[in-house]
């Protein structure tokens, strides 16, 4: 194949885009609440470099953040529910709760005030929610007597599990601290369906 010049600025002009992408997807993932594009610009980068008379440098395209992220994500989940259970199981045996029981006439609402933002769950006990802005992994609990209790572990923090009462549908949790130093506070309710 003879290289000639209007080769040579296509494949510049497809590499500039995907580093462009590439850049873009890194871009998002450390200065806003976004993931970009993971993968197209990798993927535009290798296929820009299969093309090409320099097949070797199609390695850059492993350079994207998703390439890293996806094995990240699909393992972590396994390793997270892992650790809660080492965590949190002697706590449960401790103070005998119940075992985990779904809740079909209720719901769980979660409101974060600083991003104003609100999530609803299924309510379930003896089961784990996780937040990940605030990092926070917490449980609702019933004891023997019918009372119930929220565990919340506050990860990367001491590694102690606060208990507290939560007999009341609502309680608001004391602010909790973000990677970058910012606090904000999770206020949890516990209502009926409609």
């Amino acid at each position: 194949m003879i290289i000639t010049t209007g080769h040579i600025v296509l494949y510049i002009l497809i590499e500039l885009i995907g580093f462009f992408f590439m850049g873009l997807c890194y871009y998002t993932v450390f200065f806003t609440k976004s993931s970009g594009v993971p993968f197209f610009g990798g993927i535009i980068v290798a296929v820009g470099f299969l093309i090409s008379p320099w097949k070797w440098f199609a390695l850059l395209g492993l350079l994207d953040y998703g390439v890293w992220a996806l094995p990240y994500a699909l393992i972590s989940p396994g390793i997270d529910a892992k650790r809660n259970i080492k965590r949190f199981t002697p706590v449960f045996e401790e103070n005998k709760y119940k075992e985990r029981f779904f809740d079909k006439t209720r719901l769980l609402y979660v409101r974060i005030k600083e991003r104003e933002e609100e999530l609803q769950w299924e309510y379930i006990t003896r089961h784990f929610y996780r937040l990940y802005i605030p990092k926070l992994v917490f449980s609702i609990c019933i004891d023997e007597e019918g009372n119930r209790f929220l565990l919340t572990d506050e990860l990367g923090r001491d590694g102690h599990i606060e208990v507290r009462d939560f007999n009341e549908d609502v309680i608001i949790l004391p602010p909790i601290k973000t990677r970058r130093g910012k606090t904000m506070t999770v206020e949890l309710e516990v209502r009926e369906k409609d």
